[in-house]
């Protein structure tokens, strides 16, 4: 049991107490002026009631103020602990390696390269003149690709070229000419590889599940609290 020792009578108490003190000294102050207190004249007879009645009255209200007694229990106290044994288990899944984007080739990323690359080196051996180096360099990558059978996706162009020339003939003179000429040619393409989601798709998450401690409370005492008598 305890008695709350910060017990207070609220406002409308200390106005009941004021007047209960006031009707108990009244039959013996009557007709005297305490400033803001002034006490009238009573009948003997208001008197006689009033010194009986007074001190009765007192005593009601200073019991109404007197500190309430309460009970005392005990109330348990909690904590909140992660335990296996105490809580248990459950089941999660974690990340090992998270999602990443593929690898692939794909026209999209353009060209990286040829898987065929070659240079060849020719001559046109003496012929007579009106054609020229490009005619012949030109000539010789046409039968090249066309030997080959290369598609229409490839590159071809004249690395380096050259001629000779002389004259024939005793009597009426012409000019022959020998061009050479070195080509390449480079065919089927080879597309860049790289590494994007959005063509290629992704590699999945790799995940890993465990089992884990689960939270719960758990008593460590008991505390006072009030509690009804």
């Amino acid at each position: 049991m305890k008695v709350f020792p910060d017990y207070l009578p609220s406002d409308f108490g200390i106005l009941l107490l004021t007047l209960a003190l006031i009707v108990s000294i009244a039959p013996y102050a009557a007709g005297h002026d305490y400033g803001n207190i002034k006490i009238p004249e009573f009948s003997e007879r208001a008197r006689t009631r009033l010194k009986w009645f007074g001190p009765v009255l007192l005593l009601l209200v200073l019991f109404l103020h007197l500190p309430v007694i309460q009970k005392e229990c005990d109330e348990p106290v909690y904590e909140f602990v992660t335990d296996k044994e105490l809580c248990g288990t459950k089941r999660e899944e974690y990340v090992v390696t998270p999602a990443t984007p593929k690898t692939c080739r794909n026209e999209a990323f353009g060209r990286q390269g040829w898987k065929y690359n070659q240079e060849v080196t020719g001559s046109s051996g003496w012929m007579a003149g009106g054609q020229g180096q490009p005619d012949w360099c030109n000539r010789m990558i046409g039968t090249f690709i066309s030997s080959r059978n290369i598609g229409p996706e490839h590159e071809a162009g004249v690395v380096r070229s050259s001629e000779n020339a002389r004259w024939t003939g005793p009597i009426s003179r012409s000019r022959e000419y020998n061009y050479f000429c070195t080509i390449k040619v480079s065919w089927e393409p080879i597309v860049a590889e790289k590494s994007d989601a959005k063509v290629c798709g992704m590699n999945p998450a790799v995940l890993e599940v465990r089992e884990v401690a689960t939270s719960c409370r758990r008593k460590t005492g008991t505390k006072k609290v009030k509690c009804d008598a």
